[in-house]
């Protein structure tokens, strides 16, 4: 089982800078450690072919852009939105709402303006709903159920019997209503045999939700 203090070491957040001016140089994600936690077939075969892909953790577009020397981090009201949320707060008063926790990066590429938005995610906002399938993937198994009730923003029950404080460091729940629709979890927890828990997410461990190349929506990117 993957410690705790692994996932910590590997999903440290990391600092948000200004925006770059200049085309990046790409850095070299760490396949080895990516592994190690995502075991979805498809995100380790986009990473394995140099391909950024939706779902993947934020900690691999820091590793990926690390040559650019610095990047834009703004905040932003939702996944798509390109202006950065300011709230006001008295004359001449701006501030940035701690509980709206969905951010924009911008990198120059040889390809164009790419465009990454990633956020902290809970079950509410992203529409989970009973009936909706899930598949935790741990490191001795993949467990595949249905999502029976959400209790709490952060956590659910399921349909299959589960093993009490087993970490998942990795999940993806699909969507019954809109087919194809898939969304992806990091660092959850079973607390008992039917209740799964979304623990306290690093800014790392941010899932990507949506990525632009200019004005055009991707869901992948290859940078070489």
């Amino acid at each position: 089982m993957i410690s705790k203090s692994f996932l910590a070491v590997f999903f440290a957040a990391m600092t948000m800078l200004v925006s770059c001016s200049h085309i990046c140089t790409y850095g070299t994600p760490d396949i080895s450690a990516f592994n190690q936690f995502v075991l979805s077939q498809s995100l380790r075969d986009s990473l394995s072919h140099n391909t950024l892909t939706i779902g993947m953790p934020y900690s691999v577009v820091r590793m990926l852009f690390s040559g650019c020397g610095s990047d834009t981090s703004i905040q932003v009201a939702a996944s798509g939105h390109r202006q950065e949320l300011l709230e006001t707060e008295g004359l001449y008063k701006t501030f940035q709402d701690p509980n709206i926790q969905m951010y924009l990066n911008k990198y120059k590429t040889s390809q164009g303006d790419l465009y990454i938005w990633y956020g902290n995610m809970n079950f509410y906002k992203a529409g989970i709903s009973k009936n909706d399938s899930v598949v935790l993937y741990s490191v001795s198994k993949i467990n595949s159920a249905h999502i029976t009730s959400l209790l709490t923003s952060q956590k659910f029950h399921t349909d299959s019997v589960l093993i009490k404080n087993t970490i998942i460091p990795f999940a993806e729940i699909h969507s019954r209503e809109n087919i194809g629709n898939i969304t992806y979890w990091y660092d959850l927890k079973v607390i008992d045999s039917v209740t799964v828990k979304q623990e306290t997410q690093a800014t790392s461990q941010y899932p990507i939700l949506h990525m632009e190349l200019g004005t055009t929506p991707i869901t992948s990117f290859h940078w070489r």
